[in-house]
């Protein structure tokens, strides 16, 4: 598919494949190109103003990052703005909550809002509140323990090592490498895309949406290429 974008460099289906089976292989400038060319057509698979962005994000330009929030908020993936504008404000020093004031147009953005809400609350220093509000959500059903794990990351970053480690449910078995490493990335846009792409990732485990589950997951690891719990549902989808 590389040679044959190479001899058709327009071709929209040509691109379309190249995209895909780049994802699948991991070979990220092949899928940019194609994403790329994919870009310049009206009728733009939805996941590739989203793949476009998390490279936007990665790569902080802030003019390529507005302009396909933009695109992507004309598509299924627009529940994860109001998120992703609250991890932005985070970053330039704003009130991150503001975004998170607005009513969810649908359950799925209340959730993410509701989420992202409890991590910003751990990362503004709020960590004895939004710990609990953690723990909460966990045991309602309402939050997947991921959200204990990334809650333990944004903790590990700040300095907060015992509460990472209590909100982790400690440092045994499995998670003890996990919790080693905990605090290698600093909160912002891309880790909370990362983790909203694991997320979605994870709620399509058991569905039969391998190429949106490869595309999620390859995206997130573009994000942090650390993260073991993309890396399985990655593997899975494979």
């Amino acid at each position: 598919y590389a040679n044959a974008l190479n001899n058709a460099p327009d071709d929209q289906m040509v691109a379309l494949r190249a995209y895909r089976e780049a994802l699948a292989a991991g070979d990220e400038p092949l899928a940019t190109r194609a994403a790329q060319v994919l870009a310049s057509d009206e009728a733009t698979p939805p996941d590739v103003s989203l793949y476009l962005l998390a490279l936007a994000v990665r790569d902080k330009d802030a003019t390529a990052t507005e302009r396909l929030m933009g695109e992507v908020a004309k598509g299924p993936f627009n529940f994860m703005l109001p998120s992703l504008r609250a991890w932005q404000a985070y970053e330039s020093g704003g009130d991150p909550f503001a975004p998170l004031a607005e009513p969810a147009n649908s359950g799925l953005e209340s959730r993410f809002n509701i989420e992202n809400r409890t991590l910003l609350g751990l990362a503004t220093g709020d960590v004895t509140v939004a710990s609990q509000a953690i723990r909460t959500l966990i045991a309602s059903g309402r939050g997947s323990p991921d959200l204990a794990l990334d809650g333990a990351v944004i903790l590990a970053s700040i300095g907060q090592r015992d509460a990472a480690r209590a909100l982790a449910i400690g440092a045994q078995g499995e998670l003890s490498e996990y919790l080693r490493r905990m605090g290698r990335q600093k909160p912002g846009m891309a880790f909370a895309l990362s983790r909203m792409m694991l997320r979605v990732a994870g709620d399509l485990a058991h569905e039969d949406a391998v190429v949106l589950s490869i595309m999620l997951t390859r995206t997130g690891l573009l994000l942090d290429p650390l993260d073991d719990r993309l890396r399985l549902l990655l593997a899975d989808a494979l």
